[in-house]
C-alpha cells in the first residue's frame, strides 16, 4: 500500500514538494493503465483523451473502494468504469484515513 510518506520518499528525491506532487499527478487525468504495462488497468477518467480537471474532481467527489478483481491492487469508483492507484488516494487521505494529507480541500 503506498503511503503520503513514500510517495514522498519517491518525488522529494527529484526536488519535488507536495504542492508539485499533486500537480504532476494531475497528469493522470490522461489516459489509462494497461496491464501489461504497468500490472494496473483501466483509466483514470471518463474523458481520457482530454486534458482538464476532471481527474482531481473524481477523486476528491466519488467514492473509490478496492478493486478486489484486478492483479495488482487498485480503487474503482462506484461504476466500476474507472480505477485510481493507490498513490492517487494518499493524494486525499493517509493510512488513517484523515483526510487531505497532501491536497488541500480548496485546490480543486
Amino acid at each position: 500500500m503506498a503511503t503520503a510518506q513514500g510517495l514522498r520518499d519517491t518525488f522529494y528525491k527529484m526536488g519535488f514538494n507536495d504542492r508539485e506532487i499533486v500537480a504532476l499527478s494531475g497528469a493522470h487525468a490522461l489516459g489509462r493503465c494497461h496491464s501489461d504495462a504497468s500490472g494496473y488497468v483501466g483509466p483514470w477518467t471518463g474523458t481520457p483523451l482530454l486534458f482538464n480537471n476532471s481527474y482531481f474532481g473524481l477523486l476528491k467527489g466519488l467514492a473509490w473502494v478496492p478493486d478486489a478483481t484486478k492483479k495488482n491492487f487498485q480503487y474503482k469508483d462506484p461504476s466500476g468504469n474507472l480505477m485510481m492507484l493507490p498513490s492517487d488516494i494518499v493524494l486525499i487521505e493517509d493510512a488513517g484515513r484523515a483526510r487531505v494529507v497532501l491536497m488541500p480541500k480548496s485546490s480543486v
